[in-house]
């Protein structure tokens, strides 16, 4: 499965542990991105993702481009 939770819940688990604390966020299950696009949306400075499956990685990377 891509993804079970909507870009709007990572960013609020982002948000709630305090945007402005984080630095570095790692997601080691990264799926379509969602999560890489909630770090984008809350200002997080960098993000590393892992991926096996190359379709969710080709996937998340053809989103998170489109709002670099």
């Amino acid at each position: 499965h891509p993804a079970t939770f909507p870009v709007q819940l990572a960013e609020w688990c982002i948000k709630l542990h305090g945007a402005s604390h984080v630095q570095t966020m790692l997601d080691p299950f990264l799926g379509i991105g969602n999560s890489a696009l909630a770090a984008q949306r809350c200002g997080v400075k960098k993000f590393i993702g892992f991926e096996i499956d190359q379709t969710y990685l080709a996937e998340a990377k053809h989103r998170v481009s489109k709002i670099l």
